[in-house]
C-alpha cells in the first residue's frame, strides 16, 4: 500500500548509485561505516581481524576531489548577470536563498551536487506573509521569492502531463527537514514531504502515534507551473539520471579495497616472525606451548642441532601493490579529465546540431551550458512570482579546455609569437586563459603600463 512517502520505482533504481556517491563524499568515516558493502570480508577471515583492517583503512579522496576540481573550472569566474535581468532580481541575486548566498555561491552548490549525483533541483518559492492580502502588501513587508537547492535523493515522486503538446511537470514530492523549537531551549528536526501541483502546494507530516501521514499545511501558488528546475549532468530520462563520474566512483572503491590490502602487505613486510626447529618448547600451566620472546638485548639458548630463523614478507609484493595503486590513481585522473576534452560524439538536440560551435564543447562545457539555461529558468520563475515579465539571462564560464601542461603549451605559443605567427594580444589572452596572468589584468591596461614603463 503506497502513501505520500512511497518513492517511485524509477527513484529506487537510482539509489544504489547515490549510496555509493554518499559514501565517497563522506570520506574515510563514511566508507568505514559502510562496512562490507565496499570492503568485503575475506573467506576464513575472522571478525576481529576484519574489524581491525576496516578500522585502519583510509580513503584516497579521488572522487570528491574530481568533483570539486571540475566544479572549480566552471566557477573560475563568477556568474555574470545580464543587463536584461530586472533590477529587483539583480538585487535579490545577491542573497538568492535568503541565507546570505549570492548567485555564484548558490549556483556552485547546485552544480556540485548535480555533477556528483547526475542531477539536482532548485525550488523557487515565495514565503507566505501573515496578514498580507495583496501583492503590494507582501512587498511592503519584504516578501520576495527565494531559491532552495534540493538533492537528487529528495525528489521521491513526480508526474508529467502533456500541456499544449509539451510534457510538463504536474506533480512533485520533495522530502525535507525543518527545524522547530523544542521546549524552552531546544530544537528538533521534523521530516515532512512537500507536494507541489500546478497552482497549489501541500505539506504532509507523519503522525507520531500511528505513523499515518496528514496534511499539515496547504495553499495556492500564483505561478502557473511548478517552480522546480532540474539541472542534469547525466540525464537518462525525465527526472532520471546517473552520475557522470560513476566509473571514477567505482575505481575509487577498488582503490579503497586495494589500499587496505597494501597496508596489510606493508605491515607484514615490516614485521618479522621468529621460527625455530628442533628446540625444546616450554609449556604453560594450561599445557599450551609458551611463545618465544626475543628482543635486541636478549639471548635465546638453543640445543645442539636446533635452528632459528625469521620469516618476512616480500618487498616485491609491496612494490607490486604500490604499482597497482599508482595505476588506479592514473585511471581515475584520466577518467575525470575526459569531461574536459572536446568531443563531437555527445548527444545533441536539433538546435545544438544546427550550431557547429556546439561540437567544439567538452562534456563539462555542455554541463556548464545546461547550468546557464537552468539559472535562466530560475530567474524566470522569480520574475513570474513578482509579475516582472522576462527574467533575463546569465553567462557561465565555459572556457576550460584541457591543458595539463600549461607551461609547456605556453612555450609553444611564445615560439609562434616570436616567429610572427601569433599576435601579442592573442599570446596575452592565451596566458590569461591558462591562469598564468591574473584575471584582473586586461590587455589595454597592460599596454598602457608597458608604454609608461622605463626602458632599460
Amino acid at each position: 500500500m503506497s502513501d505520500v512517502s512511497t518513492p517511485l520505482a524509477a527513484y529506487n533504481a537510482m539509489t544504489e548509485d547515490w549510496d555509493l556517491v554518499d559514501a565517497l563524499l563522506g570520506g574515510t568515516v563514511a566508507m568505514r561505516d559502510a562496512g562490507a558493502t565496499y570492503m568485503p570480508r575475506f573467506p576464513l577471515e575472522c571478525e576481529a581481524s576484519y574489524n581491525e583492517r576496516l578500522a585502519t583503512a583510509t580513503l584516497f579522496p579521488a572522487f570528491s576531489e574530481t568533483v570539486s576540481n571540475l566544479s572549480g573550472h566552471v566557477f573560475a569566474r563568477p556568474v555574470v548577470v545580464g543587463d536584461d535581468v530586472p533590477a529587483a532580481i539583480q538585487e535579490q541575486a545577491m542573497n538568492i536563498d535568503l541565507q546570505g548566498s549570492n548567485l555564484t555561491v548558490f549556483a556552485a552548490t547546485w552544480f556540485y551536487r548535480a555533477l556528483a549525483y547526475g542531477m539536482a533541483h532548485v525550488l523557487v518559492d515565495y514565503p507566505r506573509v501573515q496578514g498580507a492580502r495583496t501583492a503590494a502588501a507582501e512587498k511592503a513587508l519584504g516578501a520576495r521569492p527565494y531559491c532552495t537547492v534540493y538533492a537528487a535523493r529528495q525528489l521521491i515522486g513526480w508526474r508529467f502531463g502533456k500541456i499544449d503538446g509539451v510534457p510538463k511537470l504536474t506533480l512533485a514530492r520533495l522530502v525535507e527537514s525543518v527545524e522547530e523549537d523544542d521546549g524552552e531551549f531546544g530544537t528538533k528536526l521534523v521530516k515532512q514531504i512537500r507536494v507541489l501541483r500546478r497552482g497549489s502546494y501541500q505539506v504532509w507530516r507523519c503522525s507520531g502515534k500511528d505513523g499515518a501521514w496528514f496534511v499539515h499545511d496547504e495553499g495556492p501558488m500564483s505561478v502557473a507551473e511548478i517552480p522546480l528546475v532540474t539541472l542534469y549532468t547525466g540525464r537518462t530520462g525525465l527526472l532520471t539520471a546517473k552520475p557522470p563520474l560513476r566509473e571514477v566512483a567505482h575505481l575509487n572503491v577498488k582503490h579503497w579495497q586495494e589500499q587496505s590490502d597494501q597496508d596489510t602487505s606493508v605491515r607484514f613486510a615490516r614485521v618479522r616472525l621468529l621460527w625455530t626447529a628442533g628446540a625444546d618448547v616450554e609449556t604453560g600451566p594450561d599445557g599450551k606451548p609458551k611463545p618465544l620472546q626475543a628482543s635486541a638485548d636478549s639471548v635465546i639458548g638453543l640445543p645442539t642441532g636446533a635452528q632459528m630463523g625469521v620469516v618476512q614478507g616480500s618487498a616485491e609484493s609491496v612494490k607490486v601493490g604500490r604499482d597497482s595503486l599508482d595505476a588506479l590513481e592514473r585511471q581515475m585522473s584520466e577518467a575525470g579529465a575526459k569531461l574536459r576534452r572536446k568531443d563531437a560524439q555527445f548527444t545533441k538536440t536539433v538546435q545544438q546540431a544546427a550550431d557547429d560551435s556546439v561540437t567544439e564543447k567538452s562534456a563539462l562545457g555542455n554541463m556548464a551550458q545546461g547550468l546557464e539555461d537552468a539559472i535562466d529558468q530560475v530567474l524566470q520563475f522569480m520574475a513570474d512570482w513578482q509579475k516582472l515579465g522576462d527574467g533575463g539571462s546569465v553567462e557561465i564560464n565555459k572556457d576550460f579546455d584541457l591543458d595539463s601542461t600549461p607551461d609547456q603549451s605556453m612555450a609553444t605559443l611564445i615560439t609562434m609569437n616570436g616567429a610572427g605567427n601569433l599576435s601579442d594580444q592573442t599570446l596575452f589572452e592565451e596566458a590569461k586563459r591558462r591562469s598564468l596572468v591574473a584575471d584582473g589584468v586586461n590587455w589595454e591596461t597592460e599596454q598602457e603600463r608597458l608604454r609608461s614603463q622605463p626602458r632599460l
